[in-house]
């Protein structure tokens, strides 16, 4: 097996391939803690024994080719055992190569550090399957680039006797996969492969120390009591403000309440108000789904720029370039909560001295049931190339590679990892398996770039510090609608 050296631990891998670059997140067909399954972490007996009921073939040393960007080698390869997560890539890999007597082997497209990455992968995956070179199988990239390929005809429906593919199964992500599918095809799965779905789950982070010195309540008794909302995180945070260096200007030498920005953070706002932008029934119809919510949609920016802009004890980065200052503030002890992803944890948190936790996003309002959120819109989907030469080969070995993912490696990455390292009790685990558990997935991520920045909408109006969400509606609404005819159309059009 020909993997590639790893200099950088995956954790850090993982921490890193947020922050690189700030684009996006999602959310499901109508947000629901009861919509469909995600794997959910334990360690316990079930997942380390855990089946695929598919049994061995000898494919004679045939190749398992994937196409997948530097930043996202960390998910599918690994030849360092002396790291627990490394290790269980290279074990799980080496399982599947014995059982199917296979090789698998990395496409690289390099270039992601330099900022152009993602179209860089992308024009390597035309590039290839135009000429029909077969240098690869599946791809793994990023969710909100894959909808360009997918209208353009590059890949192949999961749905079309695939042989060995079981969506029902625990290692396939179904309220991913439910929102993806349209008119019964799905062109980008999300497995439990891509890991990126843990590490960049959105959350919030909290600094204990500074909220026992401030003799704020347990906020973990507070989310629990169904009473961690936006307004709660306005009320406790608007009057923690100190300029520590006296110097009469707000700057990331003081200490705040709350600190944030306006770039991706901002895209899971909505998924965690239960707000939908695109759902899909049955019969592959698209609705705009805000456009149907204007009055929770408006009521969700008034909540939010309330907190981020009416608030001495908010301290709020309105460009690209500060987007990280918050979470070195954070880790300095001078933020009491910030919204980040998960993969924070292991970057900025590892050396901080003082006490801190995770949160789940708060809620609309203490009616809404359950605590939502979503992924940085950098998640990692699954295609698989629409001139495969070998669909035997292909859907058993992701199918495989997705189970002894949820066998060993989410348990890895999640319990000895993540829990261990960087969480200090019961409560924060508890507190990330609440996160993990409100994931949710919005169509409109895939089609980011077609439909006009729609996922981006909420972030766009905050940013631009918007007090109506109507003038933009009513603005675009006919472009979005018109863009999901043609995606309707498409995918009509696209053979299996």
């Amino acid at each position: 097996m020909k993997h590639f050296k790893k200099t950088v631990s995956l954790v850090l891998a993982l921490a890193f391939a947020a922050t690189a670059a700030a684009c996006a997140g999602g959310g499901g067909d109508k947000p629901g803690n009861s919509k469909g399954t995600q794997s959910q972490p334990t360690g316990d007996n079930d997942r380390l024994n855990a089946n695929d009921g598919i049994e061995a073939v000898d494919f004679k040393g045939l190749q398992y080719k994937i196409s997948i960007s530097d930043n996202q080698e960390f998910e599918m390869f690994s030849d360092d055992t002396t790291d627990t997560i490394d290790a269980a890539v290279y074990e799980r890999n080496m399982r599947v190569e014995d059982k199917y007597k296979i090789e698998i082997v990395p496409v690289i497209t390099t270039g992601y550090s330099s900022g152009a990455g993602q179209l860089l992968h992308e024009e390597d995956i035309k590039k290839s399957i135009s000429t029909g070179d077969h240098a690869f199988d599946t791809v793994l990239m990023c969710a909100w680039r894959a909808g360009t390929l997918i209208v353009d005809g590059y890949f192949r429906d999961w749905n079309n006797n695939i042989p060995g593919v079981n969506f029902a199964q625990p290692w396939w992500n179904s309220r991913c996969n439910n929102a993806f599918t349209i008119d019964g095809k799905l062109y980008a799965s999300v497995g439990d492969i891509s890991l990126t779905t843990l590490a960049l789950a959105h959350c919030y982070l909290y600094n204990k120390t500074m909220g026992a010195d401030k003799k704020i309540d347990d906020l973990y008794t507070v989310v629990r009591d169904g009473k961690w909302t936006i307004d709660y995180v306005k009320q406790i945070t608007k009057d923690i403000y100190t300029d520590m260096n006296k110097d009469g200007n707000r700057g990331t030498d003081d200490v705040y309440g709350f600190a944030s920005g306006v770039v991706t953070n901002l895209d899971a706002y909505l998924p965690s108000f239960g707000i939908s932008l695109v759902t899909a029934d049955s019969s592959g119809d698209l609705t705009i789904a805000i456009d149907k919510d204007r009055a929770r949609v408006q009521t969700a920016l008034e909540k939010v720029s309330d907190l981020f802009y009416n608030s001495e004890g908010s301290y709020i980065s309105m460009e690209h370039s500060e987007y990280n200052d918050r979470f070195k503030m954070f880790a300095e002890g001078r933020v009491l909560l910030t919204d980040a992803t998960v993969n924070i944890l292991s970057s900025y948190c590892r050396d901080m001295n003082d006490s801190y936790g995770v949160l789940p996003y708060p809620k609309f309002n203490e009616e809404q049931k359950d605590y939502y959120s979503n992924a940085h819109d950098n998640f990692s989907v699954l295609c698989v190339a629409n001139n495969i030469e070998n669909d035997e080969l292909v859907g058993k070995v992701t199918e495989t590679l997705c189970c002894e993912t949820y066998r060993t490696v989410i348990t890895a990455y999640y319990d000895t990892a993540l829990k261990s390292k960087y969480t200090e009790t019961d409560d924060d685990e508890d507190m990330l398996d609440m996160i993990m558990e409100g994931r949710n997935y919005d169509l409109a991520v895939l089609f980011a770039p077609s439909l006009d920045r729609l996922f981006y909408f909420f972030r766009d109006e905050i940013a631009d510090k918007s007090t109506s969400v109507a003038g933009s509606l009513d603005s675009r609404i006919m472009g979005w609608r018109a863009a999901l005819m043609r995606i309707e159309k498409i995918y009509g059009n696209l053979s299996a």
